[in-house]
């Protein structure tokens, strides 16, 4: 009787690894979820990934008893890019999951294959095809991603906004690779296992990216919950996080902090909730309190206003909401360590 052995290929070593790494997250999220409707697109996007890992390590194996292993393949591929466009707009906007209108890029799936067998049917090769339309498919995404830029407006200069922009443009870059092995496999580049074995690592790439950034700076995308009952004091629920992106919203775009008399009464009122809930609210997701977060604005219009103008410095103090010349040199020399009059001769 014979030993039972089995070998596994470096390409196939990469798959499982992905394979493995999509299993845990997706227990994670089964296990510490607490709103489905918050994890739908990360689950729909680990599962797509988990099962295109398994088919690429059980190609060896499978693919002369399956007629269509290899068109299974890029489907399960090719949907990672309107998942990854879906999942990116969810990101940008926190408290959202994209519009219903935006979940009709999955069309591009079937239209993309229609393509590629009315091609194949004509021309032959439809494999070939295949990678023609996926990359149709991406880059149509990416477009679609372009379209809705708005959604990262100044997301740059947000609470978590730098490490939720990096991960946006993370998970872009990942897209314009899996781009990239679709161009080589259209252009029936020679060596197949080594653009696999790419798409592979691509892939573990995005697990990786999700798993050690994703529910660290996005815990709304899943709605996890602290199971340490310690935990939960620090913790917003949906209700509160929504409040805090209007506070943003007030801040950024209606830029309340210009009145010099605007204080936390005068945002609690306007966002209908308790002075002290608005302090918890604050306090969590901006690390600040209202008043330090009122003139971490104020000062950084001052700024803008001080290399950009010569206005005289009470005129800028005004402009940008403090009511006294005395507060704004005190106020901003707390947070930049200088005089506003020290920071403009700094610029000369």
């Amino acid at each position: 009787m014979s030993d039972l052995t089995l070998s596994f290929s470096l390409q196939e070593i990469i798959a499982l690894l992905g394979l493995a790494q999509c299993v845990y997250l997706l227990v994670f999220m089964a296990v510490r979820s607490n709103r489905l409707t918050r994890a739908t697109l990360p689950t729909l996007f680990f599962v797509s990934l988990a099962i295109a890992f398994f088919l690429s390590a059980a190609e060896s194996r499978w693919q002369t008893g399956f007629m269509h292993y290899g068109e299974l393949k890029w489907l399960l591929w090719t949907l990672s890019s309107p998942l990854s466009a879906l999942l990116i707009m969810q990101i940008a906007s926190v408290t959202k999951t994209p519009p219903l209108s935006l979940w009709g890029i999955f069309f591009l799936i079937p239209c993309a294959y229609l393509l590629s067998s009315i091609m194949g049917f004509l021309y032959g090769d439809m494999e070939t095809w295949l990678h023609v339309s996926g990359l149709i498919v991406g880059c149509i995404c990416l477009l679609v991603i372009w379209s809705e830029r708005k959604f990262m407006d100044e997301l740059y200069i947000r609470k978590n906004g730098k490490e939720r922009f990096w991960l946006i443009m993370s998970l872009i870059i990942l897209n314009i690779g899996l781009l990239v092995i679709n161009m080589l496999f259209a252009n029936n580049y020679e060596n197949f296992g080594n653009i696999e074995m790419a798409r592979n690592v691509i892939g573990i790439s995005f697990v990786y990216i999700a798993s050690t950034s994703l529910f660290r700076i996005f815990p709304q995308a899943v709605s996890i919950m602290p199971e340490d009952a310690a935990e939960k004091d620090n913790y917003l629920n949906d209700y509160e996080v929504e409040v805090a992106m209007r506070v943003e919203n007030l801040l950024h775009l209606d830029k309340v902090y210009q009145e010099p008399n605007y204080k936390r009464p005068d945002l609690a009122r306007e966002l209908q909730i308790s002075e002290a809930h608005l302090s918890k609210i604050v306090n969590i997701y901006f690390e600040k309190s209202v008043p330090q977060l009122l003139n971490t604005y104020r000062v950084e219009d001052s700024k803008h206003l001080l290399r950009e103008t010569q206005a005289e410095i009470t005129i800028i103090s005004e402009e940008s909401g403090f009511n006294s010349i005395a507060t704004f040199n005190r106020v901003f020399k707390e947070i930049e360590g200088q005089t506003p009059s020290e920071y403009r001769e700094k610029l000369t």
